[in-house]
């Protein structure tokens, strides 16, 4: 399962796959480069990023852990809260 969600985000278009600049040895990062960062709720701007100068949006951990750690635009953070589906971790919900 984790394998097919990795294969899924990385297919979207402009993402790219590289180490995680953050994240415990053997994460996955998804990125975004900053040719391809587009305008919208994020702005374009380094909030948008966990890393901004690698346009890293999330990470996948390694398959014995398997969390997704990924930056959302406010509004879609405080709906995942509410729905359950995540929670706060060292990078607080700003907004």
């Amino acid at each position: 399962m984790q394998e097919a969600l990795f294969s899924r985000i990385a297919e979207l278009d402009g993402v790219v796959t590289a180490p995680s600049a953050v994240a415990v040895p053997g994460a996955r990062a998804f990125c975004l480069p900053p040719r391809r960062v587009p305008s919208g709720d994020a702005g374009g701007s380094s909030e948008a990023f966990m890393v901004a100068e690698v346009g890293e949006f999330a990470h996948l951990h390694p398959s014995h852990d398997g969390s997704l750690h990924l930056v959302l635009p406010i509004r879609l953070a405080r709906d995942a809260l509410t729905k359950g589906w995540g929670w706060r971790t060292r990078w607080p919900v700003s907004g």
